[in-house]
Order: C-alpha cells, then sequence, then structure tokens
C-alpha cells in the first residue's frame, strides 16, 4: 500500500480563493455545466510542475520485419516501447496512451501498426500501476475502484460514484493519483523523443483513449512540444462535481478536469472520436470536453459503446498522420 500512497501524497496542494482558468469567468460556464470557480492556469500548471529531464538511457533493438523496436527504462521503473520503420530518417512521431486496465502492449497492438503503416514512429508507456507496473496493492485498489465504478455505470452516473459514492474517496483518490503521475509520465516520455535522433522533435503528437485521453488532454494544454491530439472515448465527467465539493476536493478534481487544460492547445488540432452507445463516457461528458477546446477541433461520432469499431481507429491514425506529416485532413474524417 505503501506505493500508492505515496503518489496520493505526491499531489500539490493548489491553493484555494485564486483567479479562475482563462476562457472560464469566475462564476463558472453554463456550457460546461458549472458554476463554481476554477483554479487559475497557473495553479493547475505548477500542479504538475516540471520535472528534471535525465541523460538518455541504454536501450535494446529488436528487427521485426521493416520495423525496429527499442525498449528502454526510463526513471521510477517506468519502461517505454519506441517503434519505427526501419529505413534511416527522422520520423514523426505518436505518442499512445492506453485506457484503464490496458497496457502498453494492448494499446500497441490496436493501434502502433495503424501509425507505423503510414509511416509514423509510436512510443507507448504503462499508466501507473498497470501492465508492467502492477502490484499486488495497486491491483487491489484498482479492483475497488472498478467496483464503485460498476456501481455507477449500471445507474448511468460513472463519475458522481467514483468520487462521491465511496466514503472513504480511495477511488476518487487513486484516479486522481494515476492521471497526475500518467501525465509527468507523458511528460518524461516525451523528453525520450526530444532526445533521439531519429524523431523529428517538431511532428509530435499524442493519441489517448478512455482515462488515456484525459492524460492526453492534459499534457496536450500543458507541453507545447505536442503538435496534435486524438482523444478516443474520451470526455470530463469530472468537472460537473466541482459544484459543491470541498475546497481541497474541488482543487484536485479541477487538476483532472481535461476541460481546463483543452482551452490552452493554443491553436494546435484536436480530435474527438466518440461513440454513441457509450455508458463509461456519455455523450455529455464527450460535447463538454470539444466545447472547451479552441479551434481547430473536430468531434466524430461512431455507432457503438466503449469499445470503438476498427474504421474508427483507421481514420483517427489517418488525421493524425496527416497533420504531423502536412497533408490536408479534409477528407480524411467523416461521421460515421
Amino acid at each position: 500500500m505503501a506505493d500508492v500512497y505515496e503518489v496520493m501524497l505526491s499531489l500539490p496542494l493548489l491553493m484555494a480563493g485564486q483567479a479562475s482558468t482563462p476562457g472560464l469567468p469566475a462564476t463558472g460556464d453554463p456550457i460546461l455545466g458549472i458554476r463554481t470557480s476554477v483554479p487559475s492556469w497557473e495553479q493547475l500548471r505548477g500542479f504538475y510542475s516540471s520535472h528534471p529531464r535525465r541523460r538518455r538511457p541504454r536501450e535494446t533493438v529488436e528487427h521485426a520485419g521493416n520495423t525496429l523496436i527499442f525498449r528502454a527504462r526510463l526513471r521510477d521503473g517506468l519502461r517505454v516501447v519506441f517503434m519505427r520503420p526501419s529505413a534511416p530518417g527522422r520520423y514523426p512521431s505518436v505518442l499512445c496512451l492506453h485506457g484503464l486496465r490496458g497496457s502498453k502492449e494492448q494499446f500497441l497492438r490496436l493501434v502502433g501498426g495503424r501509425l507505423l503503416a503510414r509511416g509514423l514512429a509510436v512510443i507507448a508507456i504503462d499508466a501507473p500501476f498497470h501492465g508492467q507496473r502492477r502490484t499486488p496493492e495497486g491491483d487491489r485498489m484498482l479492483a475497488h475502484m472498478l467496483a464503485v465504478a460498476g456501481r455507477g455505470l449500471a445507474q448511468g452516473d460513472l463519475a458522481a460514484s467514483v468520487f462521491q459514492g465511496d466514503s472513504g474517496r480511495a477511488g476518487a483518490m487513486l484516479y486522481e493519483a494515476i492521471v497526475e503521475k500518467g501525465v509527468r509520465d507523458a511528460g518524461v516520455a516525451l523528453d525520450f523523443l526530444a532526445a533521439r535522433k531519429d524523431v523529428d522533435s517538431g511532428r509530435i503528437g499524442v493519441l489517448g483513449s478512455s482515462l488515456g485521453s484525459t492524460m492526453a488532454a492534459i499534457l496536450g494544454g500543458l507541453d507545447s512540444r505536442v503538435g496534435a491530439v486524438v482523444l478516443c472515448v474520451g470526455g470530463d465527467p469530472t468537472l460537473p462535481l466541482l459544484d459543491g465539493a470541498t475546497p481541497e476536493a474541488r482543487l484536485r478534481l479541477a487538476a483532472v478536469s481535461p476541460s481546463l487544460f483543452v482551452s490552452h492547445f493554443d491553436g494546435r488540432p484536436l480530435l474527438m472520436v466518440n461513440a454513441m452507445l457509450d455508458k463509461t463516457v456519455p455523450g455529455n461528458a464527450a460535447d463538454r470536453l470539444f466545447a472547451a477546446a479552441g479551434e481547430p477541433k473536430k468531434q466524430v461520432w461512431y455507432r457503438g459503446s466503449h469499445t470503438l469499431p476498427s474504421e474508427a481507429l483507421d481514420q483517427a491514425a489517418a488525421w493524425i498522420a496527416a497533420y504531423l506529416q502536412g497533408q490536408s485532413t479534409k477528407n480524411f474524417v467523416k461521421r460515421a
């Protein structure tokens, strides 16, 4: 349990009573569904304070057909898998962030080949307490959080169940800890990419799914090295919970509410791919996040639930490849 709570206790304490985030009035925003004030952009950036950049780690490399696969271990046990075409060159790259109970290997099986086939390099990491970073205590706490979430899913109110239906707030604390450290880890992965001679550091995108889309949206707002963002089955179910929350809980909720970060993309493109029958990230949560983002942006809806069809992943890969390679995206995404 110690390693889980070390992450939780590392969460910075935001100061109350400050100005609101730019773009959101101090009294809230009826479009986004909140009435309370939100932390300032300076506070939110401070929550995700910069991490020390380290020397490039040792790595192993293997050949798999026309692909090179590099594996390296970064700080705090964070392992990365980096894949690129075997031909020499400097490649546009996409950081892939998986969803809850997923892993970097599982997500690379879904999207890695689609990106490589379009001439991109890809990198993936495990979220805290996932994949190669799993621990018995982390598994137990994730199981508890999912049990609480399952009750909310049956009632159509997943976020409220996790953040308000758990009297000990253990599920909410774990969710916040995973997102906060996951965003920091994603920044470390960007450092790894920026240091590589086979990566075009001016053409880096992020593709996240579900929980990974929350991290991707936050990272995109914080780090200008991210040039384009795709959010698959992403949304913001937590922002409305700021209303009525205690000051401490409200500030921590704000730090994991992606709507407060996408407005800081500053002209970098966003694609959201959502599902019409998704109960995990329902339509109102997806629309809330999309409404908070500036242009250029596009939201595409597919028939289905939280698992997107193959066509949606194909078009998401095509869209981010087109942006990073300087092509037109006009015909790459259509409503299903």
